[in-house]
């Protein structure tokens, strides 16, 4: 994948999830990000409007739709377990940090 841009999306937007996606954000030439999910609508709403990127409150419809190369995991563990899912086609789980 070497020269390709990656698509990332990132999942969870509480403490830690803002943080990767102005990191995404600032490394154009590396990452392009292509969506954004969480429970809670207030966040969801100001990231994907702050980021210009479509936002989702289901992970596994956020993979249906923006079809990342990679996922960011930003959530607590008790949440992990509902967005992971274990779907053939899930792009590779990147970053999992926990205790958010």
């Amino acid at each position: 994948m070497r020269g390709d841009i990656l698509k990332i999306a990132v999942v969870g937007l509480g403490n830690r999830g803002p943080q990767h996606l102005c990191t995404i954000a600032g490394l154009k030439d590396l990452y392009r990000l292509v969506g954004v999910c969480d429970m809670a609508p207030e966040k969801l709403e100001a990231n994907a409007e702050k980021f210009g990127v479509p936002g989702y409150g289901d992970a596994e419809e956020m993979l249906d739709k923006a079809k990342p190369d990679l996922v960011v995991f930003t959530v607590s563990p008790r949440d992990l377990s509902e967005t992971e899912g274990g779907r053939s086609d899930d792009p590779e789980l990147v970053c999992r940090v926990a205790g958010v």
